[in-house]
């Protein structure tokens, strides 16, 4: 090393609403939570937000709640009713595996220092 200190590249959020989206999906899988929560609904199928609070062990349900409405905004989880309609009703997710596929993708493209598709 020859001592001199170089800066780390400023991150900047992606300019186009889209990349954004895509951005999104990316934070959402990326968390601890987020990717046992899919692999949960890619190994076991469809489930409650109950049976998946149950094999997850120690979450709290609003952090539970809140990770999977992300998710689901990102489009890589999916609600067997529309949300307005839920209202206190049991709701199975499932997980959408092309679409965290297209997401890992997303992944190394931009740690590969790639443009994004």
């Amino acid at each position: 090393m020859s001592g001199r200190l170089t800066a780390m590249p400023r991150y900047v959020r992606p300019p186009t609403a889209q990349a954004r989206e895509r951005e999104d999906a990316l934070d959402a899988l990326l968390s601890t939570l987020g990717r046992a929560i899919v692999r949960q609904l890619a190994v076991a199928g469809p489930q409650t937000t109950g049976e998946l609070m149950h094999v997850l062990g120690d979450v709290a349900p609003m952090t539970l709640r809140a990770r999977m409405r992300s998710l689901e905004s990102a489009h890589l989880i999916t609600g067997d009713m529309a949300p307005e309609s839920r209202n206190g009703r049991r709701v199975k997710y499932d997980v959408d595996l092309e679409a965290v596929r297209r997401v890992i993708a997303d992944l190394d493209l931009y740690l590969t220092g790639q443009p994004l598709l």
